[in-house]
């Protein structure tokens, strides 16, 4: 691959405030040294996210939708400007001490409803299990211990007229299947892959090639932009790990996709830092609430869970994990939750699959 330097223009840059605010006080930070505020990062210990600083993102459905999930309010700790990388790059130094001076006093939230928490990983776990059609699933085992998530649930739904929800869910067991078996110069980034089949965007990529006008908002989901997202790393149960330490980031950076298809992911940059259980199983979900494209349904082309080295994050640390992950190569091969091959004729929303054996049993679609 090209330097990121060569390929990335623009580039996101996440300054910190001097204390951690409320929803109310953090959303009052519009502007940055003349740059707007493109969205605001929270960070509770147990999940971590975005929310949009975007005109038509409902700040009272998301604070809402939180709540019921979580039993507390989201923790801003900074707010998300974009520059050139370029400028990136000559004021890091600057940069790296740069802190905003919060509009509000100190915000501690609630610690999250733990038996809220343990109901919603509870649904997840059972939920694929629960809609099979009775098909035998063959045991497989890896020929060695894989970072590979050995379970793995998949649900892409309609939340409204506007908004198109990926809700992921992936389990480690523990023994032959462990994060902490994934490279250390290695993170990953868990994704759903969508495609338009308007002809007008069969050619081309979108680093290469122009692509025709409004390819970005073409799918049925906009990989730009989300209005939120969420990962949610459980540290109950005896857990210590918080959220925070695994780097979660929306992978935004779809230079080297191609026109029709729009790559709707989470990465985690540091996955080795998940908190196991006492029994050693791990397990995280990831949300995203995007904004839907121009077409109400579409194909649902491949699910995987893809290894990105950071390499370049360590040499080029002005650019935003989505810029910098990946540019260096890996010698790890992505997990599989449906490949393309399996996943014709698959159109959503609203489609469910789950995937379990380390990927190597193939979906199993249940909505």
């Amino acid at each position: 691959m090209a330097e990121a330097t060569e390929s990335v223009e623009v580039t996101r840059v996440s300054i910190p405030f001097d204390s951690a605010q409320s929803a109310n006080d953090a959303l009052r930070t519009t502007q940055i040294d003349g740059m707007p505020v493109v969205a605001y990062r929270f960070e509770n210990p147990e999940i971590v996210g975005e929310l949009s600083a975007s005109e038509n993102t409902s700040v009272e459905g998301f604070l809402q939708a939180f709540n019921e999930s979580y039993g507390t309010q989201p923790q801003f700790v900074a707010a998300i400007v974009e520059m050139p990388a370029d400028e990136a790059k000559s004021s890091y130094a600057a940069r790296s001490n740069e802190v905003i001076s919060s509009n509000g006093p100190a915000f501690t939230a609630e610690p999250v409803d733990q038996g809220r928490i343990d109901a919603l990983l509870e649904q997840r776990r059972f939920s694929a299990a629960a809609h099979r059609d009775g098909a035998t699933v063959k045991r497989l085992h890896p020929e060695a211990e894989t970072w590979f998530p050995e379970y793995a649930d998949i649900i892409v739904e309609r939340e409204d007229p506007l908004r198109v929800l990926f809700d992921q869910y992936y389990t480690w067991n523990g023994s032959d299947s462990k994060t902490s078996n994934q490279s250390a110069d290695d993170g990953f980034e868990m994704e759903v892959n969508i495609n338009t089949s308007n002809p007008a965007y069969q050619a081309g990529f979108r680093g290469g090639p122009a692509c025709p006008p409004g390819y970005k908002d073409q799918p049925f989901a906009k990989n730009y932009d989300f209005e939120w997202w969420a990962a949610l790393v459980n540290t109950g149960s005896g857990l210590t790990g918080m959220a925070a330490d695994v780097n979660a980031y929306a992978d935004y950076n779809d230079l080297f996709d191609d026109c029709n298809r729009s790559s709707m992911a989470i990465g985690f940059r540091t996955p080795q830092a998940i908190p196991s259980y006492p029994n050693g199983q791990q397990e995280v979900a990831v949300q995203i609430m995007a904004f839907r494209g121009a077409e109400t349904t579409g194909r649902i082309s491949s699910g995987l869970v893809q290894p990105v080295n950071a390499t370049s994050c360590v040499l080029q640390p002005w650019l935003s994990l989505t810029d910098c992950m990946g540019i260096s190569d890996t010698a790890s091969e992505s997990r599989m939750t449906v490949s393309e091959k399996s996943s014709v004729g698959w159109v959503g929303p609203s489609k469910c699959w789950s995937a379990d054996e380390y990927g190597f049993n193939g979906a199993q679609s249940y909505c």
